[in-house]
């Protein structure tokens, strides 16, 4: 309350960088948006910050977690199981991509062994549609992240599925 009575209350213009504003519109809560004339056009609030916030690295957060229960299915197999695709990359010592995973999903003998309760082609498609987003991301194609809705909705429902199928607690 104390805030809304300040006669000089916290200012920034448009063309401000907002990063350099950050700390104070943390400990203010909030600071008014001025243009070139000191004409008031809005206000930005630390709650419209957390906002944004989430709704920028929710995506990232999904998909590291994603690729961490992902990663662990190759527990499930020998070497010698493994798809070549896969078995090349783990040779050279690499981690997996999202689109090796696909191979393994596609795998009639690798999806018999995961033992899921899914259809093979929806977990299949579903691993497709977010490897396609993750490389959009990875590849600076996407200016805000959570604004492919039907992407990040795809990369929600298949993390929801592998945790159904992987207990792990480590997550």
């Amino acid at each position: 309350m104390a805030n809304a009575l300040d006669p000089h209350p916290e200012t920034a213009r448009v063309e401000h960088a907002l990063f350099d504003r950050m700390d104070r519109i943390q400990r203010s809560g909030f600071t008014i948006i001025v243009d070139g004339e000191n004409t008031v056009i809005g206000i930005l609030t630390s709650t419209d910050l957390a906002g944004q916030l989430k709704q920028r690295i929710e995506p990232f957060v999904l998909l590291e977690e994603l690729e961490r229960r992902l990663r662990r299915l190759i527990r499930h197999f020998s070497t010698e199981e493994l798809p070549k695709e896969i078995r090349r990359t783990m040779e050279r010592g690499q981690h997996l991509g999202l689109g090796q995973y696909v191979f393994l999903v596609e795998d009639g003998h690798c999806w018999s062994k995961l033992r899921w309760p899914f259809e093979q082609q929806d977990i299949s498609r579903r691993l497709t549609t977010v490897r396609d987003y993750r490389n959009d991301l990875a590849h600076w194609a996407v200016d805000a992240p959570a604004e492919d809705v039907a992407a990040l909705a795809a990369t929600r429902g298949l993390l929801k599925l592998l945790k159904l199928v992987d207990h792990d607690p480590a997550v």
